[in-house]
């Protein structure tokens, strides 16, 4: 088959698999704020979005133009990542095919595309479906230009790192990766290619100057004010980040552990006895060392304090990057598949250890490393002596197919939580909302109406209250005060909330766990003085409640 047509057949095909089941599950959380902001006007947007959010509008730009043209509806608006995360699969094939021909190329796109993180991905309407498109393929590229030093490689690294840095800014520590293994590997630093790539890499700063900005403006208000997560500070943490990139699913892990540990003994007793291929030390320390530790994390108390201990951790990274120095100084295995490792190893070790003084999500913000993990399971099983390697793979292949959900199960159910909220509010019945974060995704399930039709309008007299619950509130007020008029307010403390319980007969208290978030807000405990115990309560999966009250003889 025609090498050029061949990666367009891998596209079409990703595009049918991560397509199916696009409206088998809820919009939530996140989703329903890049929906909001989309449908306003552009010179709103991008100001709104810059200022008060943790990565650029360009999706939400791009989103704009998509429901412009078509609609607000769950299906529709999903097939725009779902595109994004199909043309990723091509690059990761292309990829794959440079460091060990179709073997390579072929598993890794077959297991991206059963990787149920990768489907959640290709069905969330949030920027890094596109982040993981553009990284792939600026990762192609990059290679393609070191091996054929063209400069339509050089174009079309500018053009991906572009999009990748314009789809999440810490997309720049693939920039920063790359350039380390440029110099780092022998043999790829040449003196001659330096103006040229100098250049692209100006050319790609000059671009991304306005996100660049940004990017330090809200790493230092993140620095400063902090997040509700909590920050990463074990070694267990390290692999628990990884293997949710692989799989949502414990016991799935658990048998990924079992063949990596099977791989590696394998190894070792190939490598000592010279049989066939040697493999990659690295690789099969560092499964054995996770095999070993997250094996026994969940079950082992004196384990789970060992992999708590800061000076193991220490111990662990330094031991890890000495060994991939030394075997990228040493190793005879490609260049392509070294800089692949360091895809993985660079911007995680960074972001790990960023993650002590910013708490966030390493998993999510670190999507665009997800590729460089896949690459490395049909690179590891390849050096397996056969017919050991056969079976590691149709194993792992097996396990991934039964592993593999089309419909990625979300634990939050707004268009049920909406129903009973509708059972339990009467017309002249009125009603809070908690935390305040949830009135977009509750809005939209309750009266898409309101969501799709409420205009930005300028604060009223809660404004500066408003302004100090969340950021970007104050440009939410045009849906909330159409929520008030209904009887419904927002709040995340007392502080904030604005009705007088002792005026009400009855109330229906919609509560999405939102003490997780605002610690002992009062609400239900200032609820329950004024009414006494509920009357009737449903609570669901996630933690969300939501409860009548009313007076006795109402």
């Amino acid at each position: 088959m025609n090498d050029k047509f061949f990666p367009f057949l891998v596209f079409i095909i990703s595009l049918a698999v991560f397509g199916w089941g696009c409206d088998g599950e809820m919009l939530s959380g996140d989703e329903l704020f890049t929906i909001y902001f989309s449908q306003w006007k552009v010179r709103d947007l991008v100001p709104i979005l810059f200022e008060h959010n943790n990565i650029p509008p360009t999706f939400e730009y791009l989103l704009h133009h998509w429901l412009q043209a078509f609609s607000t509806d769950a299906f529709v608006l999903r097939l725009l990542p779902v595109i994004f995360s199909a043309a990723a699969v091509p690059a990761i094939f292309l990829i794959g095919k440079k460091m060990g021909g179709y073997f390579i190329g072929g598993w890794a796109a077959f297991f991206f595309l059963l990787c149920p993180f990768q489907m959640e991905w290709a069905h969330l309407l949030r920027s890094y479906s596109m982040m993981i498109m553009g990284a792939s393929w600026s990762m192609y590229f990059f290679i393609s230009f070191l091996e054929n030093k063209k400069n339509n490689a050089l174009a079309g690294w500018i053009f991906f790192s572009f999009i990748a840095a314009s789809a999440h800014y810490l997309s720049w520590l693939v920039i920063f990766t790359q350039g380390l293994a440029w110099l780092a590997i022998p043999g790829l630093f040449k003196k001659e290619d330096l103006k040229r790539v100098v250049l692209s890499f100006v050319i790609l700063l000059a671009l991304s100057s306005p996100i660049l900005f940004y990017l330090i403006k809200r790493l230092l208000f993140t620095a400063s004010e902090g997040t509700y997560i909590q920050p990463t500070e074990h070694l267990g943490e390290v692999f628990r980040e990884l293997f949710k990139m692989v799989s949502p699913s414990v016991y799935m892990l658990r048998l990924l552990i079992l063949f990596a540990t099977w791989a590696l003994l394998t190894s070792i007793f190939s490598y000592t006895f010279g049989l066939k291929k040697k493999l990659v030390f690295v690789f099969f320390t560092i499964s054995l060392f996770t095999a070993i530790s997250w094996g026994f994390t969940m079950e082992n108390e004196n384990v789970t304090a060992f992999l708590q201990n800061k000076i193991i951790l220490y111990l662990f990274f330094i031991w890890v990057w000495a060994t991939i120095l030394i075997w990228i100084r040493k190793s005879n295995d490609s260049w392509a598949s070294k800089i692949i490792v360091l895809w993985l190893v660079v911007p995680f070790s960074i972001m790990f250890f960023a993650s002590f003084k910013i708490p966030m999500f390493v998993d999510r913000y670190l999507s665009f490393i997800s590729p460089s993990i896949i690459l490395l399971i049909p690179l590891i099983f390849r050096g397996l002596p056969r017919p050991a390697y056969s079976f590691t793979i149709v194993s792992v292949a097996i396990f991934a197919i039964i592993n593999f959900q089309f419909f990625v199960d979300r634990p939050t159910h707004p268009d049920q939580i909406m129903a009973q909220f509708k059972k339990f509010k009467k017309t002249d019945t009125p009603a809070i909302w908690a935390p305040g974060y949830c009135d977009l995704i509750w809005t939209y399930y309750y009266n898409r109406e309101i969501f799709e039709n409420a205009q930005w309008q300028a604060a009223d007299t809660l404004g500066t209250r408003i302004v100090r619950e969340e950021g970007y509130t104050v440009h939410k007020e045009g849906i909330r005060r159409q929520l008030r008029n209904e009887g419904i307010f927002i709040a995340n403390d007392t502080s904030l909330l604005d009705l007088d319980l002792s005026m009400c007969s009855e109330l229906v208290f919609v509560d999405g766990h939102s003490e997780y978030v605002y610690p002992n807000n009062g609400l239900r405990a200032k609820i329950e003085k004024e009414f006494g115990p509920p009357v009737e309560e449903h609570t669901f999966d996630t933690n969300a409640r939501v409860t009548r009250y009313a007076r006795k003889g109402s």
